[in-house]
C-alpha cells in the first residue's frame, strides 16, 4: 500500500489566496497514485456576474 503524502492547512491556505488572486475558483480535487493531488479550477469570465447585457457587449468588444 502507498503512503499518501500529508497536505497542510498553510499549504492549502496558501494555494487559496494564490488561486483567489488569480481569479480561479476551485471545483474539485484528486487524489492521485504515488501521493499527488490534482486540483480543477474554473477560469475566471472576464465579466462580472451581475453585469447588464451592455456591459457584457461593452467588454466583448473591447476584447476584439
Amino acid at each position: 500500500m502507498t503512503r499518501r503524502a500529508t497536505v497542510r492547512a498553510t499549504d492549502l491556505d496558501r494555494l487559496g489566496k494564490w488561486a483567489e488572486a488569480r481569479g480561479l475558483k476551485p471545483v474539485a480535487a484528486d487524489a492521485l497514485p504515488g501521493g499527488a493531488y490534482r486540483l480543477h479550477f474554473t477560469a475566471p469570465s472576464g465579466v462580472p456576474s451581475d453585469a447588464t447585457a451592455e456591459e457584457e457587449r461593452a467588454w466583448d468588444e473591447a476584447l476584439d
